[in-house]
């Protein structure tokens, strides 16, 4: 009966009172075709904040959905973050309320490394 009970209240459940939006895949350029690449992950704030106050939510990424519901380790510079896995990884966003930080979303989105294929330079004539 205690572990029936301390599963149905676990903090891993939460209803939140509020919706995100889901957040954007992420593409950024490879140009050494190492499939590492330099991502702003904070491209999907507004995103995920849609029709949200942004002075009422806090938005922190993760490497994982487990580490988003314990709400440890959050990407310190997610304006800066290169990916750990090569090529695509997937990322966990959490928003949580300021007024009552129990109630949070979580939603993921991909990131991937594209390597830059050359391309020449086209041009359309406008008459």
């Amino acid at each position: 009966m205690k572990k029936l009970l301390k599963s149905l209240f676990s903090k891993n459940t939460c209803t939140a009172t509020f919706n995100i939006s889901k957040p954007k895949n992420i593409i950024a350029s490879d140009p050494d075709k190492d499939r590492i690449a330099l991502f702003d992950l904070t491209i999907n704030n507004d995103a995920v904040l849609e029709g949200l106050n942004i002075t009422e939510y806090t938005v922190n990424y993760f490497e994982s959905e487990k580490l988003a519901i314990a709400n440890k380790n959050a990407f310190e510079t997610p304006w800066k973050y290169y990916n750990i896995l090569p090529e695509k990884e997937t990322i966990y966003v959490r928003v949580t309320s300021k007024n009552n930080p129990t109630e949070y979303v979580i939603e993921s989105f991909t990131i991937i490394a594209d390597p830059i294929t050359e391309t020449k330079n086209t041009y359309d004539l406008v008459f």
